[in-house]
């Protein structure tokens, strides 16, 4: 049985995708007044995209999930419900994967210190993405160091619940800057390299540094520079809206 409704955490997800397309710089991803990298969506199909997701995680049957099998069965309905909403553009497939573990937790009354420890055994079968030959991208980029998103619930979002408190203090800017340098974001590796990844990396960590007008400049010419080279950072914005949404609710 559901304990939290599914209502305050999705309009609490709803909001937080509004603010990830209202950020003044995208680095290459959507926002509300460019397409960054994109030829095939804008604005728009980010809010059909918003509105098919949440419809679909609202009438999902929370009580019906009794492992992770049927929890990744769920997330690929509101996939499925996220491609027709954008006729067949993939605009938010890492969140829905992200918000997947969350809901559940959220529905099932997992208090905050508890978070990390139950999404982590969840995700356990995981692992078997990076064995069984599934996934042989994400398997070889495993081997190569790179924390893709399945890490993420593998660990328990441990990185996110323990960086709540600064996160929530930062803005929007230097929020997408932190998670720029730290997060092994897949999408860009897949529109570029991952010694392109490295070095977007290592300029985001550097200009993080900078005195506020010398990093507003910085970070222009960083984000255009993600959009000259047809790069995006998708996956930094999916953990984007995940922090927003989490920030905004009663998690007790």
């Amino acid at each position: 049985m559901q304990g939290r409704k599914t209502g305050t955490y999705l309009d609490a997800l709803g909001e937080a995708i509004g603010r990830e397309l209202d950020r003044d710089l995208g680095y290459g991803c959507v926002t509300m007044t460019s397409q960054g990298a994109h030829d095939d969506m804008d604005f728009r199909t980010f809010l059909r995209s918003r509105e098919g997701i949440l419809r679909a995680f609202r009438r999902a049957d929370w009580d019906s999930v009794g492992d992770f099998r049927d929890l990744r069965q769920l997330g690929r309905e509101v996939e499925e419900a996220m491609m027709d909403a954008t006729g067949g553009i993939n605009t938010h497939k890492g969140l829905v994967f992200l918000q997947t573990f969350l809901i559940l937790a959220w529905v099932r009354d997992v208090v905050w210190d508890d978070l990390t420890p139950y999404i982590r055994d969840l995700a356990a079968p995981l692992q078997a993405d990076y064995r069984e030959g599934a996934f042989p991208k994400s398997a070889l980029l495993n081997r190569e160091g790179v924390r893709d998103i399945r890490q993420i619930p593998l660990s328990g979002y441990a990185f996110l619940f323990r960086g709540m408190g600064d996160f929530r203090a930062m803005d929007d800017g230097d929020l997408t800057l932190q998670l720029l340098a730290r997060v092994d974001d897949t999408t860009t590796i897949a529109r570029s390299s991952l010694p392109m990844l490295r070095k977007l990396q290592a300029r985001a960590g550097e200009i993080l540094t900078m005195a506020p007008k010398e990093r507003a400049r910085a970070a222009e010419d960083l984000s255009s520079y993600y959009v000259d080279q047809k790069i995006s950072s998708g996956g930094v914005a999916d953990l984007f809206t995940t922090i927003r949404t989490l920030e905004a609710l009663p998690w007790a």
